[in-house]
């Protein structure tokens, strides 16, 4: 199998994962200063864990086409008991890094959407936070 179809095989699969997940929002992060790819995943683990503590999310960090700066594309689910405002995660997140843009997340178009749309081509990193995981 050539190394293309394996990485088509494995997106189709991460699709598939994401689609079962009852997301809240889709999240776009940006920096108002650069940051290396090592920095800037390191400020959105801190961000998830002490900012927003969502049950679940998923993040990918890339490199803009313009200007070459981090940014992050991200998946977040909060609890029904923990409900948080898309005003709220712009403002925790703007406060010290940058913008934030938040979208209601729809499930009729699911995980294979976001993961077509948004969060295919080069990634720098990514990762799955889960509330109350350590390090």
């Amino acid at each position: 199998m050539d190394p293309r179809s394996l990485e088509n095989e494995a997106e189709d699969r991460m699709a598939e994962w994401l689609s079962q997940v009852d997301w809240t929002y889709i999240v776009h992060w940006t920096f108002r200063k650069a940051r290396s790819p090592k920095a800037a995943s390191g400020i959105i683990r801190t961000h998830l864990e002490e900012a927003l503590d969502p049950e679940m999310a998923f993040w990918k960090l890339e490199e803009g086409k313009v200007g070459g700066r981090e940014h992050i594309h991200g998946l977040i689910r909060f609890s029904s008991n923990r409900p948080t405002s898309p005003r709220e995660v712009r403002r925790v997140w703007s406060r010290k890094y940058g913008t934030a843009e938040v979208e209601e997340y729809n499930q009729g178009e699911g995980g294979a959407h976001y993961v077509g749309e948004y969060l295919r081509g080069p990634v720098d990193e990514y990762d799955v936070y889960h509330s109350g995981e350590v390090g």
